[in-house]
């Protein structure tokens, strides 16, 4: 069963993959990325970040690869948050990590509600509503490439929860 779950989410992310915004960096496929704001309260704005930013990723290579930074001109810092499971209040757990590990054909599907996502602390100038704005993204093995994130105060319409 898990394996046919593994093979229709990475169907489902390929497919979104496909959508507009998408890029590719050698082995490493990127979806539609997106930004919200966060509120001041909740697991999400963990350590009171600011931004928090969504992407599906997609290793299509033979080796792990890894996600280690994320540079930005518009924000101080950017750190990895994962929502695991729930804590004591029953709200999700936010744990900080260095890196995101890309396994060989395993997507990762950052959303609002749990999983992964980039946030990102002290914004250094106003952030354009309707616009997007660039980042780079930092892997072990593939390189850098530039992104563009769009600002959407909810969620992309393509995007369920």
């Amino acid at each position: 069963m898990k394996k046919y779950f593994l093979i229709f989410a990475a169907i489902l992310l390929v497919a979104q993959i496909a959508h507009a915004h998408s890029y590719q960096l050698g082995k490493i496929k990127i979806g539609h990325a997106w930004m919200q704001e966060l509120h001041s309260t909740g697991p999400e704005a963990a350590d009171n970040a600011e931004v928090a930013a969504y992407m599906p990723l997609y290793n299509t290579g033979e080796k792990t690869d890894y996600l280690i930074e994320v540079k930005s001109d518009w924000f101080a810092q950017a750190k990895f948050l994962d929502l695991r499971g729930t804590g004591e209040t029953g709200s999700p757990q936010a744990v900080f990590a260095n890196e995101i590990a890309l396994l060989k054909g395993t997507p990762i599907g950052m959303q609002p509600k749990s999983g992964w996502r980039i946030v990102f602390y002290g914004v250094k100038k106003p952030m354009p509503k309707g616009e997007t704005l660039p980042v780079t993204l930092v892997f072990k093995n593939a390189g850098s490439i530039e992104v563009e994130l769009a600002l959407d105060p909810e969620k992309p319409s393509h995007q369920s929860n």
